[in-house]
């Protein structure tokens, strides 16, 4: 509510007092200031910060490190994880359509992306094999921030992809960010863009891990195999 909206509620309640005092229904209440001050609930924070960031990495499983660590590097989404599969990466680019839109999307991965790529295999696992849904992913995610004392409502595996949104925002190539992302640039200017160099794409890249990762990257939980043993970590 805005402060307008507040203080149109109280002249409507004053009045509806005044009135029963006048019938001799009730007496007027006392009313104090706090009663007209405006009270409004902190925003919600929708994005991760540096240290949260370092935090879920450290406790998560390795098909859930992947995919978080993607969601970082590129802004990626449960579903975009849920669909990412080998053909779509090749060396260190991940070339793939959003699947909620069918708009290109291409963007560079770091090292360590690559890396837990690779150990936790495609496609990502949860607790009982290939995550069945997107929606999986998001659970997963949840009990997983839940785990780590950093869970808050409405910050969803998605805040992954506004988090690394956040992080690149400064950065004055829009057009390489919206390709990173899967977005059609506005205006005119999207029109006659022919190509988007990869060279523009690792600067965007390189530029979210500067502002999320001061420090190293936490290293990948280590086991026999991802696919087996680390699964049963993604509760």
């Amino acid at each position: 509510m805005t402060n307008t909206t507040v203080s149109n509620r109280v002249k409507v309640i004053r009045s509806a007092f005044r009135w029963a005092q006048e019938e001799e229904l009730c007496p007027m209440p006392r009313m104090g200031g706090d009663f007209r001050r405006f009270r409004q609930s902190p925003p919600l924070k929708l994005t991760f910060d540096d240290k949260e960031c370092q935090i879920l990495l450290s406790n998560c499983c390795p098909s859930l490190f992947a995919s978080c660590l993607i969601g970082l590097n590129a802004g990626f989404g449960n579903v975009d994880c849920w669909a990412l599969r080998h053909h779509h990466i090749s060396g260190d680019m991940v070339d793939m359509p959003r699947p909620k839109t069918g708009t290109e999307r291409r963007a560079c991965l770091w090292p360590e992306t690559v890396a837990a790529l690779e150990r936790a295999g495609l496609p990502l696992m949860g607790k009982h094999g290939p995550f069945p849904s997107p929606e999986s992913i998001g659970k997963a995610f949840r009990s997983l921030c839940v785990r780590s004392g950093i869970y808050q409502p409405k910050r969803t595996f998605y805040s992954l992809r506004r988090t690394y949104r956040t992080a690149v925002d400064e950065h004055l190539d829009r057009p390489a960010i919206d390709m990173t992302m899967g977005h059609t640039t506005p205006g005119m200017g999207g029109r006659y863009v022919a190509s988007i160099s990869d060279d523009r794409l690792r600067v965007v890249s390189f530029l979210a891990r500067k502002r999320l990762f001061r420090d190293a990257i936490p290293s990948a939980p280590k086991t026999e195999s991802a696919r087996d043993s680390g699964m049963r970590m993604c509760v």
